[in-house]
């Protein structure tokens, strides 16, 4: 296993300044890249973002003894505890592929949070479901979790709380029907 590093050895991402977007999309339109660059700044400002909050959430879960996409599925299995989950439909709500949920189901079986059973109807078929240990430990790490989520937005009045939730909503929706259109070409 690959040693981690000490979280205070990572260092901090940098986020550009509108300025220095400014000057990123002026050099692409000079280069004949792009005819007009100032609908790329919001896109460019969002993947810059984007990239810190990855960052620091990578940082947040390892320091719970997770990551962020095992994080998700225990998330799933404690709240619905009663829903016959499979891996594939995991993988569907989660939106993440089905190799992808083996690795992380794998990895949460070996470390004991979770458990596979075959299916009575059809043995082809596995259920995954939160041990007694698995539910345990994730009641006790969901707590951590909400509190340094709360403790990033706490200096944001609550009108700004609300902004920011309401503009993930619409830039979510745009990004989700960019994909569905995406998906649609690739299936020819």
């Amino acid at each position: 296993m690959a040693k981690r590093k000490n979280p205070s050895d990572i260092p901090a991402p940098l986020v550009p300044r509108e300025q220095e977007l400014s000057a990123i999309l002026g050099d692409l339109v000079a280069k004949g890249v792009v005819a007009d660059a100032s609908f790329a700044q919001p896109g460019l400002a969002l993947v810059e973002m984007a990239g810190l909050i990855q960052s620091v959430t990578e940082l947040h879960f390892r320091l719970l003894g997770l990551s962020q996409g095992r994080f998700s599925v225990l998330q799933v299995l404690f709240a619905v505890p009663d829903k016959p989950w499979t891996p594939a439909i995991l993988a569907e709500s989660l939106n993440v592929t089905r190799g992808t949920m083996t690795d992380l189901l794998r990895v949460l079986e070996r470390d004991g949070w979770v458990r596979r059973q075959a299916s009575r109807e059809d043995g082809r078929v596995a259920h995954v479901s939160l041990t007694e240990t698995g539910r345990t430990r994730f009641a006790r790490v969901m707590p951590q979790h909400f509190r340094r989520m709360a403790e990033v937005f706490a200096p944001l009045p609550a009108q700004d709380q609300r902004s920011v939730r309401q503009f993930a909503n619409r830039v979510g929706s745009l990004f989700a029907t960019y994909g569905e259109s995406l998906r649609k070409k690739e299936s020819g």
